[in-house]
């Protein structure tokens, strides 16, 4: 009963999301692929700044038979949005990207932790 409404909270919840990304913009978690700097699109030369923002995305995606089906954690997404993701180039990239990476893991962290909630 429990998983039946966190499926349904979550299910109305997405109805509520708004932002209209493309698949382009998006780039999903890999243990295998690492940020690099070509996944920020936008590049930045601020003084006082960050050195880097990343955006990540955290979905589910389920309607009609996904709802019955018994394996709805393969439903759940972690993706880094480039398009509303910036570095600063005149600063220390690789940090920079060490530590966005970091970030985009332990979304995985949680992502994992959901999926398992799920089943």
């Amino acid at each position: 009963m429990t998983r039946f409404i966190v499926v349904l909270a979550v299910h109305f919840l997405s109805l509520f999301s708004f932002a209209q990304e493309s698949k382009a913009d998006k780039l999903s978690w890999s243990a295998t692929q690492k940020l690099q700097l070509s996944d920020f699109n936008i590049k930045s030369t601020a003084p006082n700044e960050p050195s880097s923002h990343a955006e990540f995305s955290i979905t589910y995606k389920a309607g009609g038979k996904e709802l019955l089906s018994s394996n709805l954690n393969k439903r759940v997404l972690n993706e880094f949005i480039r398009n509303g993701s910036w570095i600063d180039t005149t600063q220390d990239v690789q940090q920079a990207l060490r530590y966005q990476q970091a970030s985009f893991d332990l979304c995985e962290v949680y992502v994992r932790q959901f999926r398992k909630a799920l089943y």
